[in-house]
């Protein structure tokens, strides 16, 4: 089985599933990320969640035993992940699964971790479950040529930038507002680097962003 938990501090969650778990929705993601291979930032996106699911299965991430008794007991992989780093890839999968064929078991999992965003988020705030199960119901995948450091940028404002909201888990909506390709912010940030990557004589794609954080909590 494959469930969410959110982490103490609201930055992320931390998925949670078995070997086989892990491993099967690692398959489901990469299969339709290589459909939409020739979509660039998409599919990279999508390959980033790959690596966090193939590494917490493979058992380098986190591990713990859930039991009600000696009895009853099973030993679990997971791995914790930032929310934007999350929801957007979850977005682009089912976005993505709509322009390929895929299979019921391909299907469930999408189903799964859709559901994994909604449950966990209700944990922490319905609202904010409520606001972010809106955008992915409506989410129309990104643009071929959309910048990947932007969902950088966007995950370090949501865990540092008190100015969106005090409380970090609030800032969620508005952070996956600003993806958008229609959103001033993308635009700018856009604009910006392109301006950059002129300036250096190098493709936007060989610039980086927010290479060191500062320690937060999760």
């Amino acid at each position: 089985m494959l469930f969410g938990e959110p982490t103490e501090h609201g930055a992320g969650l931390i998925l949670w599933g078995d070997y086989y778990d892990l491993e099967n929705l690692y398959e489901t993601a990469g299969v339709i990320a290589d459909s939409i291979e020739r979509e660039g930032t998409m599919s990279d996106l999508i390959m980033a969640l790959c690596y966090d699911i193939r590494h917490a299965y493979q058992g380098g991430r986190e591990k713990k035993e859930f039991k009600n008794n000696e009895l009853n007991k099973v030993n679990y992989y997971g791995v914790k992940i930032l929310w934007p780093y999350f929801i957007v890839p979850v977005g682009l999968l089912r976005w993505a699964a709509a322009y390929t064929t895929t299979n019921s078991d391909q299907q469930s999992n999408l189903y799964r971790i859709e559901h994994i965003v909604e449950t966990t988020l209700k944990v922490v705030s319905f609202s904010v479950a409520e606001e972010c199960m809106g955008w992915l119901k409506h989410f129309s995948g990104f643009p071929n040529d959309y910048p990947i450091q932007f969902l950088d940028e966007l995950s370090y404002r949501f865990v540092f930038d008190e100015s969106i909201h005090r409380i970090r888990i609030n800032r969620l909506p508005t952070i996956l507002k600003m993806s958008l390709d229609v959103s001033q912010e993308y635009n700018n940030f856009k604009e910006n680097l392109l301006k950059i990557a002129h300036e250096k004589a190098c493709h936007p794609d060989d610039l980086s962003v927010r290479n060191e954080w500062p320690e937060f909590s999760w």
